[in-house]
C-alpha cells in the first residue's frame, strides 16, 4: 500500500477539517500519519509475519512523506512477478494496460527541442490509444534543466 509516513502540515491545515474522528490516537502519537516504524508495529500486531517499505530508511531518499509498504502473512510465499511487456523508444514500458508507462527521457535533458518533439510523439501515440481520436494539438512544454541530474 501507499501511505504517506511523515507529517505534512499542508495537508494537516488543509484537509485536517475533513478528517473523520480516529479511533487509534495512541497508536499514532497525535499524528494524522503512522511512521514506518508505526506501520510494523500495526502490521505485526495484525498478524503479518514480515514488513519492508520503499524507500528504505537508509536511502537518500528515506526523506519522502510516502512510502510503499509491503507486508506478507504467515506461510504465505512471495512470487516474484516478471513483467515482459516490451519497451518502446518514446513511451517506455508499458505497467498496465489503461495508459501507465514507465518512459525514461533522461537523454532530452537540458536540450528543449528534442524534449518537446519526444513530448509531441508521446502525445501523439497516447492519443492514437486512449484517446478519442481527436485531433488536438499537444500543449508546449519546457524541459526542466535539473532532470539530468536524478538519472
Amino acid at each position: 500500500m501507499r501511505e504517506i509516513t511523515q507529517p505534512m502540515r499542508l495537508f494537516d491545515f488543509v484537509f485536517g477539517p475533513l478528517v473523520l474522528p480516529l479511533q487509534d490516537l495512541d497508536a499514532r502519537e497525535g499524528e494524522l500519519f503512522l511512521t514506518t516504524a508505526q506501520w510494523q508495529q500495526q502490521c505485526r500486531h495484525a498478524g503479518f509475519s514480515k514488513v519492508a517499505w520503499l524507500p528504505q530508511d537508509d536511502s537518500p531518499t528515506a526523506g519522502m512523506s510516502e512510502h510503499i509498504i509491503l507486508a506478507t502473512l504467515p506461510g504465505q510465499a512471495v512470487s516474484a512477478v516478471t513483467f515482459t511487456a516490451p519497451s518502446e523508444p518514446v513511451l517506455g514500458q508499458a505497467l498496465t494496460d489503461n495508459g501507465d508507462y514507465l518512459a525514461d527521457w533522461s537523454d532530452c535533458a537540458g536540450q528543449p527541442e528534442q524534449f518537446n518533439a519526444r513530448w509531441q510523439e508521446a502525445w501523439r501515440l497516447l492519443s492514437q490509444r486512449h484517446g478519442d481520436a481527436l485531433s488536438v494539438e499537444p500543449p508546449l512544454v519546457a524541459a526542466r534543466s535539473g532532470w539530468g541530474r536524478f538519472a
